[in-house]
Formats: structure tokens, sequence, C-alpha cells
């Protein structure tokens, strides 16, 4: 897999940040990872 986005902050609130990042797989098909970070404390 080869990585074609940078893991970005594409949404912030107070309680929590989404992140996310693009991948390309073997076959050419776009992959994109997200994660959900809680920022509450």
């Amino acid at each position: 897999m080869a990585l074609t986005e940078e893991p970005h902050v594409v949404h912030r609130t107070e309680a929590q940040e989404l992140w996310m990042a693009g991948f390309e797989d073997r076959e050419g098909n776009h992959v994109q990872l997200m994660n959900e970070v809680d920022t509450s404390g």
C-alpha cells in the first residue's frame, strides 16, 4: 500500500478530533482510514 494522503484532521470539536489518511492498495483501489480521538480530557 502506498500513502496518497498524509494523516490530517478533517473535523474538530471540543470533545473530539476526526483524522483521515488515504492509501492506494496493490490493485489501485483508494482506501481512507478514519480515527476519532477523544480530546475531552
